[in-house]
């Protein structure tokens, strides 16, 4: 079920979730489900094929989701860290990415949110908003 690069899906940009909609906890088990499957700490919607603007998320600290997120700042200083991704099994990537991030996106529920993160959660995010746009690890060098 998981999308594996060179599959052109992964290059289509994602569209934006109105609310309220029908099947989104379904989604969002599967790919809790396929991220988990792979050991991932993150996944986005179109890596199982759906191209909808959906992120879930584990870092350790417990499921997340986040529906329609949107950069809204980057910031801290910027390191060269390695970097895989399930699309891609075995391959990893120095990437050069922001140490801190803000972001706006929708819970499940449609309500506005905004976090600001750092760390691997920031790293995370970067990664995956970028899959939502149709950018892969391999146009990162």
């Amino acid at each position: 079920m998981l999308v594996l690069f060179p599959d052109e899906r992964l290059r289509h940009k994602s569209l934006p979730i109105t609310f309220p909609t029908s099947g989104l906890d379904t989604t969002i088990e599967t790919m809790f489900a396929v991220m988990y499957e792979h050991k991932g700490i993150g996944l986005s919607a179109i890596q199982i094929g759906i191209p909808l603007r959906i992120v879930v998320a584990d870092v350790g600290q417990g499921r997340e989701i986040y529906i329609n997120p949107k950069v809204e700042r980057l910031g801290g200083i910027k390191k060269i860290m390695d970097e895989g991704c399930l699309s891609f099994p075995g391959i990893y990537e120095k990437v050069e990415r922001f140490s801190k991030i803000t972001i706006s996106y929708k819970d499940v529920d449609g309500n506005t949110k905004t976090l600001n993160t750092g760390g691997m959660r920031a790293q995370m995010l970067q990664h995956e908003i970028e899959h939502l746009d149709g950018i892969l690890l391999g146009d990162k060098k």
